[in-house]
This record gives structure tokens, sequence and C-alpha cells, in this order.
């Protein structure tokens, strides 16, 4: 081995160049192989050697020489895929750049970075560039040979990445928080509606038990005073009928006729007040349901004549259009008098004086009847209508 080159595959006249005044040619010698820094060499672009030494069975010493150009490791760090702002390269021990690097220098130059702690295993540092500048370092030293493969980014960058999840899940934690909110919200809204339809069913539950309780004890307090006045009436009237007996056979009796009309006149007032009282007892008597076989027309008869008086004071004509032969129908009489009665009353309040009342009575078929009661009066307005069916409404 003289260190003169037998043989060559490439695209260069390398054969018979002499290399015996070459290091990696005395370092294969010594060591039986060899990997070189990057070096310019003849042809004058960056690459590097790996040599090995061969012994043939007759002791002669063959080398074996390849040359590999740095461009397939830049093609190699270029695929990595980095970011804009990220960097990487190849150092040698002596911190002398073996691949390009994009900030820190061209190839051969000595990186401006600090030299990192020795490290077998891959580590990141944080320190500064020549500027100033925070970065972060990462790298890991190869064993054979004793190169240093390292990434650099800006702290910025890396953050960056950080600031950005953190931004995303700050927005996603926002976002989650008002979505949170509206069905909580919403949830409550509906519960407290809920609570607040129950309450006013239980308000109105007891208004109408307040209702039916008041009704009830005017039903007992008007049957009471019914029989308290029914006792005297009937005092009233047997001796009105004395009275009217005894004038009536003693001729001698002076102004005679007068006597007999007031007379005539008193007990026609105590039968009006019988009817009034019994009126009241069959009203309070019918507080509770009873179903009977009724007279619609006759039901109606017995409801104005509570009211035959207001009639007759304001001067309200009531126009009857009964049908004739109506069949029975089967109800409660004291509801349907309460009915007809708070019905026929509201048209009273309705009219001014003067105004006409009309009763109308037909069979509608075989098993229904019908009743329409009419005035003449102001009417509801559209706010009074929407709210004609909720109980206790009143104007």
């Amino acid at each position: 081995a003289n260190g003169v080159q037998v043989s060559y595959a490439g695209p260069y006249q390398l054969k018979d160049k002499n290399y015996a005044d070459q290091s990696w040619f005395h370092e294969v010698q010594v060591r039986g192989s060899y990997v070189s820094d990057v070096f310019l060499g003849y042809r004058k672009f960056p690459h590097f050697v790996i040599a090995v030494a061969h012994l043939t069975d007759d002791g002669r010493a063959w080398y074996l020489r390849a040359t590999i150009d740095t461009e397939k490791f830049n093609n190699l760090i270029a695929s990595m895929g980095l970011e804009p702002l990220t960097d990487a390269f190849v150092l040698n021990r002596s911190w002398v750049l073996q691949t390009p690097s994009k900030f820190y220098g061209k190839v051969l130059d000595v990186c401006a970075l600090n030299y990192p702690p020795v490290s077998y295993e891959p580590n990141v540092i944080e320190t500064w560039d020549s500027t100033g500048n925070e970065i972060f370092m990462a790298y890991t030293f190869f064993v054979s040979p004793e190169f240093v493969l390292v990434v650099v980014k800006p702290s910025g960058e890396l953050m960056k990445t950080w600031v950005t999840l953190k931004s995303e899940l700050f927005i996603l934690f926002v976002a989650s928080v008002v979505v949170i909110f509206l069905v909580v919200f919403k949830l409550t809204d509906v519960m407290v509606k809920r609570i607040e339809a129950s309450d006013r069913k239980r308000e109105e539950a007891f208004h109408g038990m307040e209702y039916t309780n008041k009704l009830a004890s005017i039903g007992r307090l008007a049957a009471g005073v019914a029989h308290e006045i029914n006792n005297p009436l009937a005092i009233i009237n047997e001796k009105g009928g004395l009275m009217k007996d005894l004038i009536e056979f003693s001729p001698a009796f002076s102004e005679r006729d007068k006597f007999l009309g007031l007379a005539d006149s008193i007990l026609q007032s105590v039968e009006r007040c019988r009817t009034i009282t019994h009126r009241l007892l069959g009203f309070a008597r019918r507080m509770d349901v009873a179903i009977e076989v009724l007279d619609l027309n006759e039901l109606l008869h017995e409801v104005l004549g509570f009211l035959e008086k207001e009639a007759l004071h304001r001067n309200i004509e009531i126009r009857l259009l009964l049908g004739e032969h109506l069949p029975r129908i089967a109800s409660d009489r004291g509801q349907l008098q309460q009915v007809f009665l708070n019905i026929v009353n509201n048209a009273f309040q309705a009219m001014n004086d003067g105004g006409m009342l009309r009763l109308t009575s037909w069979e509608h078929d075989a098993e229904t009847v019908g009743v329409a009661i009419e005035d003449n009066g102001v009417g509801m307005s559209e706010e009074t209508v929407r709210h004609i069916f909720e109980p206790f409404f009143t104007t």
C-alpha cells in the first residue's frame, strides 16, 4: 500500500491519484478504519471520507475509500419538514459546521452557538445565540464518528405552540362555560316557569276552595235567614187572615172595604216573601250536586224571578222565546240556576237602563236542548274575551 489509487468508480478522473500524504491514509493504516470530517478536497466541494483496511492472504494491505457528498445529509435534514424559524445542522467536536445552517453559517464555518454539555443521550437546553435571542437547542452526540446533530428553535416559536394550545383551551373553556350557563339558565327558566305555573294552579285551587266555601256559607246563611224569616211571616200571614175574617164577619165595622184591601195587601206581601224565602232555601239546598229531571223553561222562569224587581226598576225589557214541549233534561238544578243567574246578572250589568234581554230555548235534537241569552249591552273588549274562561276573572 503506497497510497496510489489503483481503481476508481465515480464522475472524476482520480485513478493513479496519490494519497500517501493525506491524513486519512495514515489514520486507516494505524486504526484499520477512518471517518473524516467534512472537507473540500481536490474537488472543492464539501464531502467526507470513509476508509477501511483489508489484508489479503499474501499479507498485502489494501484500502477501500468511499467519498460521500454532504448534499445527501442536506437533503435528509431538509426532508424533516422544519418550521421556517427552526434550524437543523450537523457539527463535529470542534463545533465546525458539517452541513449548512440557515442562521449560523456555511459548511466548515465555526458555529457561533455555545458548546453544550456532552451527553450521549438526546438533550434540550435553553440558551442564547450570539445576538442575545433566547433559544431552545436540542442536540445529540454520535459515538462514532463524533458528530453532533443540533436543532435550534427560538423560544418564542416554541412557546407559540403552547400559547396557541392554551388559547384554544381557553376558548374551549369559555365556550363550555357559556354553553353550560345557557343550559343551566334555560333549565332554571323552565323550572321557574313550571314552579310559577304550579303556584298559580295552587292559588287558583285555594281560591276555588275559598269561593266554594263562601258559596256554601252564603247558602247556609240564606237557609238560616229564610227559616228565621218564615216563622214571623207565618205569624203575619195567620194574623192577617184572622184580621180579614174578623172584618168580613163584622158588618158594622167602619171603613170595612178599606181594611179588607189592606189585609189583602198584607197577605199578598207575605206570599211574595214566602216565595222568595222558598227560592233561597231551594238554592241553598242545591249547593251539593244532585242530579234530577228538570224542565228547562221552568228553571229559566225561576232564575228570572230573582231579578224581576231589578228589571222592573231599571225598565229592562225581558223577551222570552221559549220552545214548547222541550224534552226534560237530567242535571243539577242548583248549578244550572247559578250558571243562568250569573249570565243574566252579567247581562244586566252590561246594559244601561231601558235595555233589552232576550232568552231563547229550543230543541236541537232528540237528546239536546239549547239556550241563548242575548242583550244589547256594551259587549266585551278583546282583552276581556282573552280572559273570559279564566277562573274567577272579573271586570
